[in-house]
């Protein structure tokens, strides 16, 4: 995380802000998480691939993972789908302003 003009920026990827969006939308909707697989297959990733840009976001504070359910292991609480929902995307940079 930056801070620019006393704001806080998150730098994402577009392939990162899309699988951020994906697994939000995934949740709201089935009320569970989508499996590493699930997110590979919707973009084409390995498991592996998914896995690496879930951490990620995790990392950011986007998402967090818990290590107990080996399937479905991704998370978002209220406060993080709250976060989501709320990201701007800057279309001049590659930057999304929290």
């Amino acid at each position: 995380m930056n801070k620019q003009n006393g704001k806080d920026y998150i730098f994402l990827s577009k392939v990162k802000a899309d699988v951020l969006n994906y697994i939000a939308n995934f949740v709201k909707e089935k009320n569970y998480s989508p499996t590493l697989i699930e997110i590979g297959n919707r973009f084409g990733f390995t498991r592996s691939r998914s896995n690496a840009i879930v951490n990620d976001l995790a990392r950011a504070n986007l998402l967090s993972k818990d290590v107990r359910y080996p399937q479905r292991k991704i998370k978002l609480s209220h406060q993080q789908l709250t976060r989501i929902s709320s990201l701007k995307v800057n279309e001049i940079y590659p930057v999304n302003e929290i």
